[in-house]
Order: structure tokens, then sequence, then C-alpha cells
């Protein structure tokens, strides 16, 4: 079965077993039933990984700089850090949960080759110079989701660049503020749609061991040409 908000943490608590990733981002959102046992996984951050492949990038090796670290995001976090990218800098408000999307990336940092900061998103300085150094932007937050459509993290264009990559894990609207900022400069995008169907496919491969035809699934379901 396949597990939505909130039930993520249930899910993993559920579980016999964990991949990495699940047990690294506290959350689960693929359960299956094998031989008596439950096994739990996040495809999530292969979602992401397998769209960004898509676009023609590597996570490993690269630097990603990641908006927000609600359960997604931190399940693409752990899935980037695992599959060997070298930096990853999360930007997030100032807040109570702070210190636990600390904690989050020392556990990376501890399990992992990559290198995870945790930086205020108010401080644009610092968030134009990690930006520079990636080779994709990924907002994770609901900023700029229905029905506050007008939002948008990322408030000088001048912080994007043309051989960028710019992921927005919100599909409703599918093209974001962020989204439409990016395409005026030539960027390469990502959309909450390609995230949702690349993860389902991972899932859909443990489910039935066979491949999910993607091109059917991208057009008949979500409307999309790949």
């Amino acid at each position: 079965c396949n597990v939505t908000m909130p039930g993520k943490t249930e899910a993993l608590l559920a579980a016999d077993e964990r991949t990495e990733v699940a047990e690294l981002s506290g959350a689960a959102n693929t359960l299956v039933f094998r031989d008596g046992r439950i096994i739990a996984d996040s495809t999530d951050g292969r979602g992401f990984t397998d769209s960004l492949r898509q676009q023609g990038e590597d996570v490993k090796g690269s630097v990603i700089t990641v908006l927000g670290a609600g359960g997604a995001a931190r399940a693409i976090c752990a899935q980037c850090a695992v599959d060997g990218a070298k930096t990853i800098h999360i930007f997030r408000r100032q807040g109570s949960a702070y210190e636990v999307t600390e904690e989050f990336a020392s556990l990376l940092n501890e399990s992992t080759d990559c290198n995870v900061t945790v930086n205020d998103i108010a401080d644009e300085a610092r968030l134009g110079d990690a930006i520079s150094e990636s080779i994709c932007l990924l907002n994770g937050t609901n900023v700029g989701m229905k029905p506050d459509e007008t939002g948008c993290l990322i408030k000088d264009e001048d912080m994007l660049r043309k051989d960028l990559v710019v992921a927005d894990l919100i599909y409703e609207p599918e093209e974001t503020v962020l989204l439409r900022m990016a395409k005026k400069l030539g960027c390469r995008l990502i959309t909450g749609k390609s995230v949702l169907l690349y993860q389902g496919a991972a899932a859909f491969k443990e489910f039935t061991g066979y491949d999910m035809p993607i091109d059917a699934v991208a057009g008949n379901v979500f409307g999309m040409a790949l």
C-alpha cells in the first residue's frame, strides 16, 4: 500500500523492516507485505532523483538547495544523501522546528558522506550563494499552493540561472510562480506531478516486480508528455 500524510510516521512504526532512506527520513510512504513481514520504504526521494535524471542531471557528487524540511523534503534529502550528493543546503524559517531540522541534518552527516547544512531562509545572501553552487533548487514547502497561488520564496529572479534545474513539489497548480519565473529564464523544470509520477513508479516496481508503463501513466493519468 501507499500511505500519505499524516500517516507516514505511523507506517514506519508499523513495519518489521525499514529501508535506509525510510529510517533516515523518519517516515514511510510505501509498505510492502512479504513473507509475513512488513517492509517500510520511502519512494518520495526516488521520485525526485528520477525526475532529476530525466533532466540530464545526477545527484551523485552534486550540490542541491532545498527550501523547507517537511516530510517529502526530508525524504528527498535522505535519498540524495544516500545516493552520494556532495552537499545539501536546507533553508527553512526560524522557529520551534528549526532544531529538529538541525538534528535531522546531523543524522545525515553522521550516516552518509554528504555535507548537510541548515540555514535561515531569511538570509537571502546565504540563499543566493547556495543556489549559485547548486545544480538544482527544490521548493519542498507549500508556498505557492492553492488557494494562495501568488506565494514564492524566491523574491529575486537573479538568484536563478539558465543552467539550473528548478523543482517544485506542489502539483496544484502545476506551474507555480517559482516555476513560471524559472521557465522565463530558460531553466529546466521539475513539476510536482513529475515527482508524484516517478515515486509511484518506484512503488509499483516494489509491489509487482515489474516496471510501470511510465509513458502511458503520464499521458492517461497525469496528462503529461514525457
